[in-house]
This record gives structure tokens, C-alpha cells and sequence, in this order.
């Protein structure tokens, strides 16, 4: 019998498989529709059970009330804004922070070119200096003006796990956004290199709203830090990177090919789970300002960053902000670190070993499919996003010659109002206790696949292809919801250790063609099932008539 517990985790396919695997139905969908609607079930986890956590833009009638805590300037092309802390939660984090705000001051006063850089430092550590006199800043400059904006302990101290989790990243993102002034706003982090012709593109006035502008990440050595300065950084980068960060996953740069060109989209009004890119995606995400306050930036829920920037992407696609995913002729730089936080399923894990929540793939996938339906995207915050009622001490530690009088303001740090905004924050983060929803969805996937097998597959040995998680899930499943008799495995590899024990048996690929004229058909359930399609298509085996892929 099936667990009672469904463990979502074997249901799911990297987005990427998912993505293949609907085009493929899709180019059949004339001639074989039953393929296109299986697949679509199969990958439609929870569909559009779940009530939605929060309103729809339709129902929000101050959604396009609030304004920016400073003045915007008109020709202010860019504003640049990350978050961070003066601790050591990376290697060499002197060197990469450093490296990164001279790579920003560099590439304007190279391009001549306004920029603003707001850092915004949350919860600063005690026990070490302040932000501004850790790293050094040059006092003034013809192009590029500095700010840091902090988000002190009092209003860390008013979220749910402030001793657990030392920073909020996306909430500080958000602050950095309503306090910035250009008209476009990247979102980054503190360990990135924009190349020479990346900047050229993003600080370029023609630029459009209604679009989030993606740049692929490229892995570089941490060795990096040990070049004398940004130009020469910048100049090795490319020779220094090991991997690039594709929409699809991230590719050894030894694998890429020189011709490669950009990865199919679905119509949106088609697909309620849209092919984005978000490999890497919280490293860059750069909107129109109007189009960060369309959508009320990241959002502002009380658990670990994990997921919020996929999820702001999925947001955004549904609220027509078109993603434009650039080539490879504009990169951005990721200066590699091995030291970093271990997060699992719902739980974040920390030096500490103290947990704390975040969002999952499984409740990303089914607030897509609400907006997906509804064809209006979710409002997560409401209008004070951003701590914009807070005024956080903010300080110009660079000042650019374009700066004028009448746009400095002195703030008053102001405490005592709960930053909580987020309207997520009692959203159930589809986990354990949300058993019901997957089995209904499970049992409805799999007499699917029963009938289709029946139809397509009557009177031939039907076999599973991969003896692990994903395989005993399918097997338990199809024994719990069908009468369909599965007359083994097939397993690629050595069976792991106790497969012995399995009540069916364990073939070898050689099965392939071990039906005389009937040939068998596969459910193919490996992780690995990409590369199996390939070598079972090689011999003639047909997807959707002599085999599928199980989600």
C-alpha cells in the first residue's frame, strides 16, 4: 500500500525535463492529443485546488497607490541594489564585497555613465564594524553615488524568526527598490561581476517596460579576487569561468556550444507552468520602477529567501512583464564560494543547525497554476512593501557630481511599527500536513496513466525503468489505484544494495527488445530519464506509443 505520507518530492521533475517533455507532447498534439493531456496532468501538481493565499491584482484597489520613498530622477538609467551584513557567511567575504562595489563605480566612471548603488545592511553584527567603515568608498565621483541604507536590530527583532535567520534578503531587496531613484532597478547580490558589455545594454536609454531582463550567470573562480583590480578582473573573467547558468541548468563551459541559441518558450496563454529562467535568477533580475510597483516587489513572507526570486519570476510572467532572457554576448560574473547553508524541503539549515521555513518547488508550481487559471497574478504585499514607513537611517558614502542639494534628505529613525507585512505568511508551505490534495491528485495521475497504458499498451509486458524512489512511488501508486500489472523493472545501473529483495524482478536494458513482436512498454521514472529517452528512441521506441515519462 501507498504511505499515507506523499512525498512530493518524488513527483516532481527538475523545470528544465518538464520543459522537454511538454514540447515534445506539444509538436504531437495534432496527431496524438492523449500524450499532450496525460503529460499536462501529470505535471500539474495540486492544479488549481488550492485556495490562493492572498488577492488576485483584481481584487487590490491601492495596488497602484504607493510611490518611492525618494524622488525618482528622469535620467537616472540605472540604480543598483543589494543586501547585506558585515559577517563572514562566505569565503573571503572582505574581498568579494569589495571587489563587487568597485566593479560598480569602475564600469560607470569607465562609461560615463549615472548609476546608483544602494546597499542596504540588515541586522549589522555587533560584535563587528559597521558596513561603512569595513570597505572603503571614494568620497565623491563624477558618476556614481553610494548609499547605505540600514535596517537596524529593532526591526529585525520584529519578524517571527529573527534569531534564527540573521538577514532577510528579499525584504532588504525591497527596501533598496522603494528607495530607489532610476528608472530602471537591478536586483543583485554582492558577489557579482556585470561585464562591460552587460552594463552597455542595461544603462542603455531604449531600454522597455513592461519586461524583466534576465543575464545568464557565469561561474568564475574564486581566484578571481586575487587580480589587481576591476579592469584586469573583468578582462579574466571569461578565461576564469567554469560553468554557465542556462535556463535549463548549469553547463561546464568545456559542454557549451558556440552556436547555441536561445531555448523555445511556450505561448503564455497556453501554458500554466511558463519555461522561465530562473537558474540563478536571484543574481539578476532588472524591471522598469513602474513594473517593481506593478507587482509590489519580492515577496514579503516571514521564512528563508529560498524560492521568493522563481516565485517573483512566475509572478511577474503573469502580470505581463515579459521576461527577456539576454544571450551570452552580456553576462554577468558569479565569483565562486564553497562555504554556504545546506537547505532541504521546507527546512533551512544554519551553522547553528537551527531551522527555519521556505517556500517549496511544490507550492511554487501551484500558485503558477492559480494565476495560470484566474489569468491575473497574486498581490503578496501590501502597499507599505518594502519598510517604506520605516525611515531607515540611510547614508551617501559616494556622491556622484549630478547630485543636487534638493534631493538630500535627513531621516529620523522611527521604530515600534511591525514590519510583517507579508500576506503570505500563514500560506501552508505544502508539506506533510498536505497529504489530501496529493493523494487525490496522485490516484487521478494514475488511473490516467492506466487507461492510456490499456489503450496503447493492451496485452504487452509493461515495465518500470528505474528501481529507485521514483520507481517504488510509481509501482506503490499503480498497485494502490489500478489492477495494472507491472511485470519488472529495468535498471541501468548495478541494483542498488536489497534490491534483491523486490517481489518483481530487476531486469537489464537488454529487455528492451525481449518481447518477441509485442515490444514492451516503459514507464520511465529514473532521474536520468532524458538520457534513457535518448538511447530507447535510438532503437526505434516511439514516446507516447512504446513508452512515458512518469512525474
Amino acid at each position: 500500500m501507498l504511505e499515507d505520507d506523499i512525498d512530493y518530492g518524488m513527483l516532481l521533475w527538475p523545470d528544465s525535463f518538464k520543459f522537454k517533455a511538454l514540447t515534445r507532447a506539444k509538436e504531437q498534439a495534432e496527431t496524438h492529443p492523449e500524450l499532450w493531456e496525460l503529460y499536462q496532468k501529470f505535471f500539474a501538481l495540486f492544479g488549481n485546488t488550492s485556495k490562493p493565499p492572498v488577492p488576485f491584482s483584481a481584487a487590490v484597489s491601492d495596488l497602484n497607490s504607493e510611490s518611492s520613498v525618494f524622488p525618482p530622477i528622469s535620467d537616472l538609467m540605472l540604480s543598483v541594489v543589494v543586501v547585506t551584513r558585515n559577517d563572514l557567511h562566505v569565503e573571503r567575504m572582505q574581498d568579494r564585497t569589495q571587489a563587487f562595489i568597485n566593479g560598480i563605480v569602475y564600469l560607470a566612471e569607465s562609461n560615463k555613465t549615472k548609476v546608483e548603488l544602494i546597499i542596504v545592511e540588515w541586522n549589522p553584527p555587533s560584535d563587528r564594524k559597521p558596513f561603512a567603515e569595513q570597505f572603503k568608498f571614494l568620497p565623491h565621483s563624477d558618476y556614481c553615488t553610494i548609499k547605505i541604507v540600514t535596517v537596524p536590530v529593532e526591526v529585525h527583532n520584529t519578524y517571527k524568526w529573527a534569531d534564527r535567520l540573521p538577514l532577510y534578503q528579499m525584504i532588504g531587496k525591497n527596501a533598496g527598490v522603494r528607495r530607489a531613484r532610476g528608472q530602471f532597478v537591478l536586483a543583485t547580490n554582492i558577489d557579482i561581476l556585470l561585464s562591460q558589455s552587460l552594463f552597455e545594454y542595461i544603462t542603455d536609454p531604449q531600454l522597455s517596460e513592461s519586461c524583466i531582463y534576465r543575464s545568464n550567470r557565469w561561474d568564475v573562480d574564486m581566484d578571481i579576487l586575487d587580480v589587481d583590480n576591476t579592469k584586469a578582473q573583468l578582462d579574466t573573467a571569461f578565461e576564469k569561468c567554469f560553468r554557465i547558468n542556462y535556463r535549463e541548468g548549469g553547463i561546464p563551459i568545456e559542454d557549451v556550444r558556440k552556436d547555441r541559441e536561445k531555448t523555445e518558450t511556450f505561448d503564455p496563454d497556453h501554458m500554466w507552468y511558463p519555461n522561465l529562467h530562473t537558474e540563478g535568477c536571484g543574481d539578476f533580475q532588472m524591471l522598469h520602477r513602474n513594473d517593481w510597483y506593478k507587482v509590489r516587489g519580492y515577496a514579503e513572507t516571514d521564512c528563508f529567501c529560498y524560492h521568493m526570486d522563481s516565485l517573483f519570476a512566475f509572478t511577474c510572467h503573469f502580470a505581463g512583464i515579459k521576461e527577456e532572457a539576454l544571450s551570452d554576448d552580456y553576462p554577468h560574473f558569479h565569483i565562486d564560494h564553497t562555504v554556504g547553508t545546506v537547505v532541504n524541503s521546507d527546512v533551512y539549515t544554519i551553522a547553528e543547525k537551527k531551522t527555519v521555513r521556505h517556500i517549496s518547488c511544490e507550492s511554487i508550481i501551484a500558485l503558477s497554476s492559480q494565476m495560470f487559471h484566474e489569468k491575473d497574478f497574486l498581490v503578496f504585499n501590501r502597499a507599505n512593501w518594502g519598510l517604506s514607513d520605516h525611515d531607515l537611517p540611510t547614508t551617501t558614502m559616494t556622491k556622484a557630481a549630478w547630485e543636487r542639494p534638493d534631493i538630500e534628505q535627513s531621516l529620523v529613525t522611527s521604530y515600534g511599527v511591525d514590519p510583517t507585512y507579508g500576506l503570505l505568511n500563514d500560506f501552508p508551505l505544502l508539506n506533510s500536513d498536505e497529504t489530501e490534495e496529493g493523494r487525490r491528485w496522485l490516484q487521478d495521475c494514475t488511473i490516467s496513466l492506466h487507461k492510456y497504458i490499456n489503450h496503447f499498451a493492451a496485452n504487452r509486458g509493461v515495465y518500470i525503468w528505474g528501481y529507485g524512489k521514483r520507481g517504488q512511488y510509481c509501482k506503490k501508486a499503480l498497485e494502490k489505484y489500478t489492477s495494472l500489472e507491472i511485470k519488472g523493472f529495468i535498471q541501468s545501473t548495478p541494483p542498488p544494495e536489497g534490491a534483491e529483495k523486490s517481489v518483481i524482478p530487476i531486469y537489464t536494458p537488454d529487455r528492451l527488445n525481449s518481447e518477441g513482436d509485442k515490444r514492451p512498454f516503459f514507464i520511465v521514472t529514473s532521474i536520468h530519464a532524458e538520457t534513457i529517452r535518448h538511447t530507447i528512441e535510438a532503437d526505434g521506441f516511439l514516446e507516447g506509443v512504446d513508452f512515458l515519462i512518469w512525474s
